[in-house]
């Protein structure tokens, strides 16, 4: 019955980012409490099963075993400044290293306290590399703008508890 419960949670979360399945990047959306309540099929291919609720750092295997005290996209969550760049590396299911540049873009809510988008690029090597900071933005600042026109979720319960 609970197992259920979840999937329906999941279903109701999802409907509200279903436009993320069409974006070619790793798109997750995380609670201000670091639960990871959606992800995208290119984020989805990054994580193992069983990610919905979980807290991003047992989603998103990072490299850093202090991975919670010091990551840099919990850190601009934490600090909500807006949208911002950052870099991490993380273990794919396979355990492959990947580095991503990942955009955080605070998702705007009446009480300032709604959940964040985080959308995450492989860094290329060479010189594109030099131009992935600013492609996020630009790419962020337009989800932003998209995201500015969502409802929020019907129900509150809906989102997983801490």
């Amino acid at each position: 019955m609970a197992k259920t419960l979840h999937l329906d949670s999941q279903e109701r979360v999802a409907e509200q980012w279903r436009f993320l399945e069409r974006h070619p990047d790793a798109c997750g959306v995380v609670t201000r409490r670091m639960e990871v309540i959606y992800l995208n099929a290119a984020a989805r291919m990054l994580v193992p099963r069983g990610w919905f609720g979980c807290r991003c750092w047992k989603a998103f295997s990072s490299a850093n075993p202090a991975c919670v005290r010091c990551c840099p996209v919990i850190r601009a969550i934490a600090a909500s400044f807006g949208i911002c760049y950052c870099e991490e590396t993380i273990f794919r299911p396979d355990q492959s290293p990947l580095l991503l540049g990942a955009a955080v873009i605070p998702v705007p809510s009446a009480a300032g306290d709604g959940p964040v988008l985080l959308l995450l690029r492989p860094k290329p090597e060479g010189p594109s590399a030099k131009t992935i900071r600013q492609d996020l933005l630009d790419e962020a600042g337009r989800l932003h703008d998209r995201c500015s026109e969502l409802k929020p979720p019907a129900n509150a319960a809906d989102m997983p508890a801490g």
